[in-house]
């Protein structure tokens, strides 16, 4: 695996999220449930794990894989349902929830829409919010572009 070691320790905390929730899902817990089982990581990859959490939590990729969950329907309407549920968290726990607002947007309104994407990250309450969404846009834009 590529990168230095903190990138490889911040990947491999990102995975162990994926796998509280897939965990969680398996024994009807919920996103709350899966997100204190981050409570134990250090603060420098608490963010990592909370994202994983989250990734699952909007794109359901793996949780369908194993029939936990099926695949939204990446619409504005399931954005608007997510950003909800991203409004009550705050810190870094609604952090990690809206970065991956921005994935969601990208899939609902493809690639060659960047103002509405990012008219989605703007209604985060927080700069630090807004920021992670921009910058996650921005990450996730050109290689969407380039695989679709």
């Amino acid at each position: 695996m590529r990168g230095n070691d903190i990138e490889k320790q911040a990947l491999c905390f990102h995975w162990f999220g994926h796998l509280f929730i897939l965990n969680e899902l398996e024994r009807e817990g919920n996103l709350n449930s899966s997100l204190k089982k981050c409570d134990n990581i250090s603060s420098d990859f608490k963010l990592n794990c909370y994202d994983g959490i989250f990734m699952e939590h909007h794109f359901k990729d793996t949780s369908s894989e194993h029939g936990l969950a099926q695949l939204p329907n990446f619409t504005s309407d399931y954005i608007h349902s997510l950003q909800q549920n991203c409004l009550s968290y705050n810190g870094t726990f609604g952090v990690g929830c809206w970065m991956e607002i921005a994935g969601v947007a990208i899939k609902a309104y493809g690639t060659m829409n960047p103002e509405k994407i990012y008219e989605e990250c703007n209604k985060a309450p927080t700069e630090e919010e807004k920021d992670i969404c921009y910058i996650k846009v921005a990450v996730l834009l050109p290689i969407e572009a380039v695989l679709s």
